[in-house]
């Protein structure tokens, strides 16, 4: 029986679902706002919205109980309707606290999520292809049948945006290698996107002019000419007007500069008139796709925000971003800077002052303004809006009464105004330094790139290496891609090598300061970029954001209200103060961690560090540190006794708490509270890729907690004795497991279950057969006597299977993997995965190889839902065989280094009795192969990605396998 299907959701070019292969209708969707309301949650990073803002967008006039009654109808029908008509599908659209959730997210695909993806992508890329895919994608604007729904605006300029800066991007990657035809078609294209984009024009008649056609360049021109007075009642640009006369007289291009197979050269634009701008002193780094997009929102647009926290580089955007479309406002481009200001009532003033108007004293300024201004085509871009954001309406007076005036603004919120297009800055791409590109490809990451250039401004000598290059790939991801920090640590390479810098960054703040002197104070240090954003709350959200600090990686709301507010006395509700510390960009919305995760918030570290300064000058510390270790206690009392086979929701939470887990232990154990710690380690050692660290943490609770309860230190002694097992070493599994044993007698029947199965484990690897059968019955007849055994039954089952496989009971031992599988459930993934594997190996033994196969293909699509790394690893082995046995001896040597090597990296170690089959198959293969393709084999294996390996291994059992054996 299949499984459920998934659900694809278009929402470029109009909404469409589909679920699985199967569409579902327009005419099913017979009440608008269920559709609205899949579309909201669809658009949602983790497509997960609070119940609030969904009746906030959907009923805005309605009092808050008429709207909750349309919101339960609504979301009624809205499960009908995804489930094609029948029965409502809670799965897909649930419920989860207070929020709406539409998932889980491995069921869910969403065209948006593509092509941003894509997008993002295709920057980075030095050829047009990746461009080319992502602009595939988009396939028409979002939502169109919506347009005048707020809640879908934002987003559907700037997807908007970011379509026509591709496609400009694209244009501008064909020009780089002379290709004249995909250039020009990639502009047209932005012309048929948006015909009066007059940068779009100019670029055509440029390209038709240095080709030869200087008659399509004129017509070109009068197209322009033509849509600007029909569409805006306006002219085109002097710029553009002078480059028209060049083309009509002919002295542009000058013969010599037609264009034969060599690139063509930008024209560079000529300078506008009336900018008041700062001059750049450095280049901007790494920003050509938000200027692009901003350009475009602009042009869209009258009201274009850009937010984010301090250091991430709005104002050098903003400021970018002006003089590229100066051209545009033959009045002048008016920079006013906010920074000094506080009180509201000054912005007017400010603005006066930058565009050259004052107060005649006779009426109110303001009004003064709007005189002067109603006839101007002026951009304003106001920077550092955010501290006296309460000036917002004095904005929105001067946008209504001067129609050709637009405003560009900084802010770390938003000003709230209708028309407002918020534009969120991002912090710099950067490479993820556990899977490092080529010392080349480096650079393409904007991080890097602004590190290297800083760095070379710093020290004229500096370069990144082979050597340094992992250094400074980790110094960017350590301080979150944010520019200014970035610049401030690459000053540092006058008197630090990367590496030396890297080790010093436990406390970034106090490192990184000494910016130039030229900058304002805030922009210094990254302690005062932060403190300005900082000292703009009011107290009660002050009190909220020190104390979240406390969280490691990112937390839940139900965590933040339990942690933060666990005596009662923070004068603000959580869900209010995080939506405001979002707000102002001090809090991110991470979305969801995964399948069946809630939804996260968290942290820049940079950000959190500061945090962590004010909570420990609080006073608060201890308290917020213990209310913190509490919930983490509680929570990891709940993920049950299981040591593998655990629910993919509970893997996933260990996973995304780790950082938590972590900080409650490190705290548990400074307090010496064994009590408090033992429930911890017992969720850190269910997360099977940190198996040192895992390991540290038992033996450092079992040694602190002797005298600790025994239902507590039984549980950390199984989970010792499994991971040395992991680990191969036989003594220590052994040792634990027998301390397990004599400590279970104490507790209930389920743990001394499971401390049998252990050391039944550990005798079968020391050939103590007899006596591990024995152990392994024991453990059985306890688990079958009690309903709490079910989920420990089909692992003790499984090792009967072993042991008998062992001792060349090949039928047994198939029986006993077959009873392990009746028991599982569709969802007991890693168990299932577990057995599939394991019972393949004597069906095949038994000559049953196209089962054998099928087995090992169901165990494998189960694969990317598993954490464990030993069982990937036993599962590429297990492909590795399969291989070897059709013949295909290279597959399989890449497949057993792959294997080996990922064990290696986890600490797992090989099983004595594995040890022998492992080495006699890896000579074999050496034999067969040959030393020297043997070797590039092997080579290759080891440095392929886990993705790859599974992909390879799913390759492999695709093969057809013919019955009986060679």
């Amino acid at each position: 029986m299949d499984g459920p299907a998934s659900l694809r959701i278009r929402l470029l070019g109009g909404f469409r679902v589909a679920l699985g292969d199967c569409p579902i209708a327009d005419h099913v969707w017979r009440q608008r706002k269920a559709a609205a309301l899949v579309k909201l949650l669809a658009l949602e990073p983790g497509h997960r919205l609070h119940r609030e803002r969904v009746l906030e967008a959907l009923w805005p006039d309605l009092d808050p109980d008429a709207a909750s009654n349309n919101l339960r109808y609504t979301l009624h029908v809205a499960r009908r309707t995804l489930n094609n008509g029948g029965v409502a599908d809670t799965a897909l659209l649930a419920r989860d606290g207070e929020s709406l959730v539409l998932g889980p997210p491995d069921r869910v695909a969403v065209d948006v999520d593509a092509f941003e993806r894509a997008a993002a992508a295709a920057w980075r890329a030095p050829d047009p292809a990746p461009a080319q895919a992502a602009l595939d994608l988009y396939t028409g604007d979002l939502l169109p049948e919506d347009p005048y729904e707020d809640w879908a605006a934002n987003r559907r300029a700037n997807l908007r945006a970011t379509f026509l800066a591709l496609l400009a991007h694209l244009a501008d990657l064909h020009e780089g290698r002379g290709e004249l035809g995909p250039t020009i078609a990639a502009w047209q294209r932005v012309v048929g996107a948006e015909p009066t984009d007059e940068a779009a024009h100019v670029a055509l008649m440029r390209l038709f002019a240095r080709s030869g056609r200087r008659r399509q360049a004129l017509a070109q021109f009068d197209a322009l000419v033509s849509l600007l007075e029909r569409e805006l009642g306006a002219e085109p640009e002097a710029a553009t007007r002078a480059l028209h006369r060049a083309i009509r007289d002919g002295s542009y291009p000058a013969e010599t500069e037609r264009l034969e197979a060599a690139p063509i050269a930008p024209t560079p634009a000529p300078a506008a008139v009336g900018v008041a701008l700062p001059a750049p002193v450095d280049d901007l780094v790494g920003r050509e796709r938000e200027v692009a997009e901003l350009r475009h929102l602009l042009g869209a647009g009258r009201l274009v925000t850009l937010t984010g926290p301090g250091g991430i580089g709005k104002t050098r955007l903003a400021i970018a971003t002006a003089r590229t479309v100066a051209d545009a406002f033959p009045d002048g481009v008016a920079f006013v800077d906010l920074a000094p200001i506080r009180d509201p009532a000054l912005v007017i003033p400010a603005i006066a002052h930058a565009v050259g108007v004052r107060d005649a004293g006779g009426r109110p300024l303001l009004e003064t303004l709007r005189a002067i201004l109603k006839d101007q085509r002026r951009l304003l871009v106001l920077d550092n809006v955010e501290q006296v954001v309460e000036a917002a309406p004095d904005v929105a007076d001067l946008l209504r009464s001067c129609p050709d005036v637009k405003v560009l603004a900084t802010s770390r919120v938003r000003l709230r105004l209708r028309g407002e297009q918020e534009y969120p800055v991002r912090p710099l791409a950067l490479p993820d330094p556990g899977h490092m590109p080529a010392l080349e490809g480096l650079s393409q990451y904007a991080a890097v790139a602004l590190f290297i250039r800083r760095g070379r401004e710093a020290r004229p000598d500096f370069a990144v290496t082979n050597a340094t290059a992992p250094a400074v790939a980790e110094i960017c991801a350590r301080l979150d891609g944010l520019p200014l920090a970035i610049e401030l640590a690459a000053a540092r390479v006058r008197v630090l090598p990367p590496e030396a810098l890297l080790a010093r960054l436990g406390h970034p703040l106090a490192l990184l300061t000494g910016g130039p002197r030229d900058l304002p104070a805030r922009q210094r240090t990254l302690r005062a970029a932060i403190a300005w954003s900082h000292d703009l709350l009011p107290s009660a959200e002050q009190t909220l954001f020190r104390r979240l600090a406390v969280f490691v990686g990112g937390w839940t709301l139900d965590a933040a209200e339990a942690v933060t507010n666990a005596c009662g006395d923070l004068s603000i509700g959580v869900l209010d103060g995080l939506a405001a510390l979002v707000d102002h960009s001090l809090v991110l919305d991470l979305g969801q961690a995964g399948d069946g995760a809630e939804h996260r918030y968290g942290m820049l570290e940079t950000i959190r560090e500061y945090a962590l300064e004010r909570l420990e000058a609080s006073g608060e510390e201890e308290a917020v540190r213990s209310a913190h270790l509490a919930y983490y206690r509680a929570a990891s009392e709940a993920v049950g006794p299981e040591t593998f086979g655990l629910p993919a929701a509970v893997r996933t939470w260990i996973e995304a708490e780790i950082g938590n887990l972590r900080a409650a232990l490190a705290w548990a154990e400074e307090r010496g509270d064994a009590e408090a710690g033992f429930p911890l380690t017992h969720a850190f050692a269910n997360n099977r890729s940190r198996l040192a660290e895992a390991r540290d943490w038992l033996e450092r609770f079992l040694a602190l907690g002797s005298g600790a309860a025994p239902r507590l230190r039984v549980q950390d002694l199984i989970d010792l004795g499994w991971i040395a097992l992991l680990q191969g070493d036989q003594p220590v599994v052994r040792t634990a497991a027998e301390a397990a044993v004599a400590l279970a007698d104490e507790a209930d029947p389920i743990a001394r279950a499971s401390a049998l199965d252990i050391l039944g484990l550990a005798l079968i690897n020391e050939e103590e057969f007899d006596e591990a059968r024995r152990l392994l019955e024991t453990a059985l007849a306890h688990c079958q006597d009690r309903a709490d055994g079910a989920r420990l039954t089909p692992f003790v089952l499984n090792h009967l299977g072993l042991l008998a496989h062992i001792v060349n009971d090949i039928e047994g031992s198939a029986a006993y993997y077959e009873a392990a599988l009746a028991l599982l459930g569709r969802d007991d993934d890693e168990m299932r995965h577990f057995t599939l594997g394991n019972l393949a190996v004597p069906v095949r033994d038994l000559g049953d190889d196209r089962r054998a196969t099928d087995l090992a293909r169901q165990a494998l699509a189960l694969l990317p839902r598993i954490f464990n790394p030993y069982m990937i690893a036993s599962e590429l082995w297990s492909a590795s065989k399969l291989a070897h046995l059709q013949g295909r001896t290279e597959p399989a040597a890449r497949l057993a280094a792959a294997s080996l090597r990922l064990r290696e990296r986890n600490g797992i170690g090989i099983e004595p009795f594995n040890a022998a089959e492992i080495e006699e198959e890896v000579a074999a293969l050496r034999t067969e192969l040959g030393a020297d393709a043997f070797d590039a084999a092997w080579a290759a294996g080891e440095s392929m990605e886990v993705a790859a390996a599974i992909e390879e291994a799913i390759a492999v059992t695709n093969e057809e396998v013919v019955e009986g054996r060679a």
